[in-house]
C-alpha cells in the first residue's frame, strides 16, 4: 500500500511539474494553469481514496473537483464581488451615520 501511494503521488507530482514547466506556461495563462493544477490535485486525491479504499478521501477529491468550476466563476466575477462589497460598505456606513446622527439629535433635544 505504501509503495502504491508513493508511486501514485509521484505520478501526479510529475503531472503538476509538467503543467508548470516553461514550455506549457508559454501556451496557457496563469488562471488556466491554476485551474489545471487544482483539477490534477482533485483527481489525484480521488484516485488515492479509491486505492486506499477510503471513501472520506474520495469525498475530499470530489469536493475539490466541484470547487474547480466555482473558482473559475469567482475569478470571472471578481468585479461583481468588488462592486457588491462597496455597496454593502456604503449601506453599513450610511446606517452607522444615521444611528449616530439620531443619537446626537436626541441628546441635543
Amino acid at each position: 500500500m505504501i509503495w502504491k501511494q508513493a508511486l501514485h503521488w509521484a505520478t501526479f507530482l510529475v503531472a503538476m511539474l509538467v503543467v508548470t514547466s516553461s514550455e506549457v506556461r508559454g501556451v496557457e495563462n496563469n488562471n488556466s494553469m491554476g485551474l489545471n493544477l487544482m483539477t490534477i490535485l482533485a483527481s489525484g486525491t480521488f484516485v488515492a481514496g479509491v486505492h486506499a479504499e477510503a471513501w472520506q478521501v474520495c469525498v475530499v477529491g470530489a469536493l475539490l473537483a466541484l470547487a474547480v468550476p466555482a473558482v473559475a466563476w469567482v475569478e470571472q466575477s471578481a468585479l461583481l464581488f468588488v462592486l457588491l462589497a462597496v455597496l454593502v460598505a456604503f449601506v453599513i456606513a450610511s446606517l452607522v451615520w444615521a444611528v449616530h446622527m439620531s443619537r446626537l439629535t436626541v441628546k441635543a433635544g
